[in-house]
């Protein structure tokens, strides 16, 4: 989604964001939770197509208020807020947008809701009453845990089962000095994430009361890859509680299972992302392998509005849509073998069309991966395809040139 004529310094880019399309054909749009497309008043949610906003547009970082590592406010349509000792973002985020539902929408009207949690995510910090489940579960350690995934992920049929997960990157449990500690911080992380799961049970529940279950459909997935940040600048506080800020550091490649590397690559454990599509009935219980991208949320939505994608705005031309809608693909008359997708953040960088993946972290050389042969990227053969390599190559500069793909670091 990006901000509509936006002058990135190579070109003037002309899009217009899916919530904007929708209000402009009659839908009802809301949105509740994080919002990171910049913290100006104008790039708020409310000024680019919602009707109503409440969350926090400068980013994430806050469980309970105030937020005392991350300045960030909560608004209400503009207002600021002044929530009280018992909020909690996950469900305040929910309470908003179920009393959307309940109360605040015309009951005639379509709608568009944007529902983005900030959990999980760091600082770990949690509610007692969902930590409390877990106190136990995480001290057998990060070797138990992530055999443990592994398994289970083989048993539901996630992962090939003959193929081996990525070697480990945290150490033996039995050299880890502070192992209270750490089987804490997954505790933490493992109640944020339930909670999240109650609040979606909750919105799920309103729908089926307001007679709108059989005629919503909503896709949940996650952010890209977890984060390998470890630190705890509050060595002082207990991990969980709203005085901490910790990340959980090495629980990041358990959390990643069975992928190597972590968020901000392009290697799988940075980017692979499950998603699990609701609502769509003749589509129900079905898993699709095929690469996708997020870029294709937004034709998928207006498809199922039957919805064009205007070609202007306000008497200008818009840039045609990079993504594709991921219908075909669900009911299998697409496969997207033959198309290109492309990865950049922060140097790492990415290619990759059918089985083939070429990848590289910052300043370090190519890597080729027959991804469907070889999911966790295990076996380099660059140098045994060079002309793969090379094609692959010749793609991913056409594609930094087409758009402005800037060098990392940022100059100032």
């Amino acid at each position: 989604v990006a901000v509509l004529g936006q002058d990135l310094g190579y070109g003037d880019t002309l899009v217009v964001q899916v919530a904007l399309v929708f209000f402009q054909i009659g839908y009802q749009t809301f949105m509740s939770g994080k919002w990171h497309l910049g913290k100006d008043r104008e790039n708020w949610p409310d000024k680019n197509g919602f009707d109503q906003f409440y969350g926090t547009p400068a980013g994430g970082g806050i469980y309970f208020y105030p937020s005392l590592f991350y300045k960030r406010e909560v608004f209400w349509n503009g207002k600021r807020m002044e929530p009280d000792s018992t909020w909690y973002s996950t469900d305040a985020f929910t309470d908003y947008a179920i009393n959307y539902i309940v109360n605040d929408r015309e009951k005639d009207k379509p709608f568009f809701m944007y529902l983005p949690y900030i959990a999980p995510h760091f600082p770990l910090q949690a509610k007692k009453e969902d930590l409390v489940k877990y106190k136990e579960t995480y001290t057998l350690g990060y070797d138990a845990i992530r055999d443990r995934r592994i398994e289970k992920q083989r048993e539901l049929g996630l992962v090939t089962i003959h193929v081996k997960a990525s070697q480990p990157t945290f150490p033996p449990w039995h050299l880890v000095p502070n192992k209270e500690e750490e089987a804490l911080k997954m505790a933490v992380y493992a109640a944020m994430v339930d909670c999240m799961d109650q609040n979606i049970g909750r919105l799920l529940h309103v729908l089926e009361e307001e007679g709108l279950k059989d005629n919503t459909v909503i896709f949940f997935l996650s952010d890209n890859g977890a984060a390998n940040t470890s630190f705890n600048k509050t060595p002082q506080a207990e991990i969980g509680t709203r005085y901490s800020n910790a990340s959980y550091g090495a629980w990041h490649n358990v959390s990643n299972t069975p992928y190597q590397k972590y968020k901000a690559t392009e290697h799988e454990g940075g980017i692979i992302t499950p998603m699990i599509v609701y609502g769509l009935d003749h589509f129900q219980g079905k898993t699709v392998r095929n690469p996708a991208h997020i870029t294709d949320f937004m034709p998928t939505c207006l498809e199922l509005a039957s919805v064009e994608y205007p070609q202007s705005y306000n008497s200008l031309s818009l840039d045609p849509l990079d993504g594709k809608s991921l219908l075909p693909l669900i009911d299998g008359t697409e496969s997207h073998e033959k198309r290109y997708f492309f990865w950049e953040h922060q140097g790492n960088k990415a290619v990759r069309q059918g089985d083939w993946k070429l990848v590289a972290l910052h300043n370090k050389e190519w890597e080729l991966y027959h991804i469907t042969s070889d999911p966790y990227e295990l076996n380099d053969l660059s140098k045994e395809r060079p002309g793969i390599v090379m094609e692959f190559k010749g793609k991913y500069d056409q594609w930094t040139k087409k758009h402005g793909v800037q060098p990392w670091p940022l100059k100032e």
